[in-house]
């Protein structure tokens, strides 16, 4: 039998509202290190966090997200095409971090 260790994940919930330009196929949503410092979280491993988001107001902009990904310090939302003109995105995302 193989025994198994349940990680009880720190989940933090929120949403981003920003300016995107023409040409974009991804913004910036949160830092790395305000979701650590968030939580008390020091030497955190980048590799255990899990990321959730979505375009939550298609009005506004009428991409689909089509994931996530981090690149050095922040997590960026990354589009499913390039904008096609200049306008506002507000995004849900759930990050969750397994210690």
């Amino acid at each position: 039998m193989t025994n198994y260790t349940v990680l009880a994940p720190v989940v933090h919930t929120d949403h981003f509202t920003g300016t995107v330009e023409e040409g974009s196929t991804a913004i910036r949503i949160v830092t790395i290190k305000d979701f650590a410092s968030l939580y008390n979280i020091s030497n955190i491993d980048v590799g255990k966090i899990f990321i959730f988001a979505t375009n939550a107001n298609g009005t506004l902009t009428d991409v689909h997200i089509d994931g996530t990904t981090i690149l050095g310090d922040y997590i960026y939302a990354v589009f499913d095409r390039p904008l096609p003109a200049n306008g506002t995105i507000k995004i849900n995302y759930c990050l969750m971090y397994f210690a």
